[in-house]
């Protein structure tokens, strides 16, 4: 597994750290998206359960890009969808040279 997301790993474990960092997690998981990463990044959080509820749009927004079902509230899904639009417009500026390997 690369080691992005063994690192990612470590910070969907800690509760505190998705509260004070959603931000920045969420900016993580748009990079694992726009490199290919969505589906991948999606099973990685549904396996935290804590991290799953405190990132539920980001959640619904990986699997509107892996064009997957999803049920959620109106508000989760309009938040879901400016995720997406930042995940379209990233993959439309080049790319960084971040490299995820799984």
């Amino acid at each position: 597994m690369g080691q992005a997301f063994q690192f990612a790993r470590n910070f969907l474990a800690d509760n505190r750290l998705i509260e004070c960092q959603t931000t920045d997690i969420i900016q993580f998981f748009i990079l694992a998206a726009v490199h290919g990463k969505a589906n991948y990044a999606l099973k990685l959080i549904k396996e935290y359960p804590g991290a799953s509820a405190k990132l539920e749009p980001l959640l619904v927004a990986l699997k509107m890009k892996a064009q997957k079902e999803f049920s959620a509230p109106q508000e989760v899904v309009e938040v879901a969808m400016d995720i997406l639009k930042q995940i379209d417009k990233s993959e439309k500026s080049p790319k960084t040279s971040l490299r995820i390997t799984v």
